[in-house]
């Protein structure tokens, strides 16, 4: 959670990122739908389900499965992955790209 809150000289507890930023993800959420083209998907692609998060795996697989090029793997962290586990969201992406890819050893 340190790299999504922040304690506040008071006590309380405020995101990182401003609070624009946040308004600007629910209030263009809904006209976005990622889902309706996936199996139109035509380059490789990793879709990451949060194993502690909101949806369901079955419901991520289902996603995986009407596509040639997606591949599913679930990780063991809560839903916001790039704020919650970045290191382990980012291991996930370096081990998918493999050998050469930015970052890796």
């Amino acid at each position: 959670l340190r790299y999504a809150f922040a304690e506040l000289p008071d006590g309380r507890i405020d995101l990182k990122y401003p609070g624009e930023v946040e308004a600007t993800v629910y209030e263009t959420g809904g006209g976005f739908d990622p889902w309706r083209e996936i199996a139109s998907l035509r380059v490789p692609g990793l879709l990451l389900h949060a194993g502690r998060g909101n949806f369901p795996l079955p419901f991520i697989e289902k996603f995986c499965a009407e596509s040639d090029t997606l591949e599913c793997r679930s990780l063991d962290a809560g839903h916001l992955l790039p704020m919650v586990a970045p290191d382990l969201l980012a291991d996930a992406l370096l081990a998918w790209l493999g050998p050469g890819s930015p970052g890796s050893a």
